[in-house]
């Protein structure tokens, strides 16, 4: 089965390295769990990904990190990555099936809306464990780095 996955420029050398290993999957407003996201979708709009922006002091503190001046958010929207997962492989499981089951109805919602609503979630696949980088048949550049070099601080995913 062919399926997407988006991503940011500076993660990728650690995905080509051991394949896709990370992403969020939220219970409740505390609780999530380590599986990775996958869509049928070859768009990145409206998944609820990050555009590259500077964190606030805010966001720093909450995420328990040192706010410095330029401590951005990567563009999580930046790489599109086609992803050949063997059919019948059970770690692949639809978001919808798998949620109906395991999250709370009154926090699926929200978190569904944040994502595009439900037509976008309905594009949604989760995988319970790694995806090999030998799974990955392309990796399209959708947002050029900037040109200027300029150093940047980023938000590093969460291992």
């Amino acid at each position: 089965m062919l399926l997407y996955h988006y991503t940011a420029h500076e993660c990728w050398p650690l995905i080509a390295k051991e394949g896709i290993n990370r992403g969020e999957v939220a219970l409740g407003p505390h609780d999530c769990l380590n599986a990775v996201w996958l869509t049928l979708d070859k768009s990145p709009d409206e998944h609820g990904l990050s555009d590259a922006r500077l964190v606030t002091p805010d966001e720093a503190r909450f995420l328990g990190v040192q706010w410095t001046d330029g401590l951005a958010w990567p563009n999580s929207r930046a790489v599109r990555l086609t992803v050949k997962v063997p059919r019948g492989d059970r770690a692949l499981v639809s978001w919808n099936l798998w949620a109906n089951k395991n999250v709370c109805p009154k926090w699926r919602m929200p978190y569904e809306e944040a994502g595009g609503g439900r037509a976008k979630a309905k594009t949604w696949f989760i995988y319970w464990g790694v995806v090999p980088s030998a799974w990955i048949v392309k990796k399209e550049d959708l947002v050029l780095l900037p040109q200027d070099n300029r150093p940047m601080t980023f938000v590093s995913p969460r291992r």
